[in-house]
């Protein structure tokens, strides 16, 4: 981290104590620092979609001293970079494509979105082979990253709909042949590899 984002983080951190000094100090006045809330702060209706909903944040209503949800949540906006690049690759594969009846996945990830500090989330999604692969490289996210993105293509070349999070990912392992060309293996379903060098800068 260099020195200027040092400080920015800095100045976030020291914005944060003082507002929260200043709610402490306000509610140990005020005697109301234990505010027991018999109702969630979400409407009947809206509990699906609050629960399922990782990016759903309440907001603060000063009026009523409470935090409710807004009734429409508002969902997350595309990164444009990446519908842009997921565009570019999906005319390049077309480009590419040898025949009427053959299908080519693309998948487009943000490295950023893969975390690899979760164990069960590696476990769920990642083989042993992958997982000392991925390990090994200069970017172990990176290489996550890219590896993930490949299984989606390859649910989406099959034809298979994707479970999304649920999917059960290992069941397809990336592997490497002597040439360093990824190559799928897909395993219960079909028993043939299929070569995917075009991938190969990903990783």
């Amino acid at each position: 981290m260099d020195e200027q984002a040092y400080e920015t983080y800095q100045a976030k951190v020291n914005s944060h104590y003082k507002k929260a000094y200043r709610y402490y100090h306000t509610s140990l006045v005020e005697n109301n620092l234990l505010q027991a809330k018999s109702d969630p702060p979400y409407a009947p209706d809206q509990e699906s979609q609050v629960l399922l909903d990782p990016l759903a944040r309440v907001q603060a209503d000063k009026k009523t001293n409470s935090y409710t949800y807004p009734a429409r949540i508002q969902k997350k906006r595309p990164d444009p970079s990446l519908e842009n690049s997921r565009k570019l690759v999906e005319h390049l594969a077309s480009a590419t494509t040898a025949g009427e009846n053959i299908k080519i996945g693309v998948e487009v990830e943000l490295i950023s979105s893969i975390n690899i500090d979760i164990r069960n989330f590696i476990e769920h999604n990642f083989t042993s082979a992958e997982q000392e692969y991925c390990r090994k490289a200069p970017s172990p996210q990176a290489s996550f990253a890219g590896t993930r993105s490949a299984k989606e293509s390859v649910f989406k070349g099959l034809g298979v709909s994707s479970k999304g999070a649920g999917a059960p990912l290992r069941d397809i392992e990336i592997l490497s042949d002597d040439k360093g060309a990824p190559v799928v293996v897909v395993q219960y379903v079909y028993t043939r590899s299929f070569s995917l060098s075009y991938l190969a800068p990903h990783f």
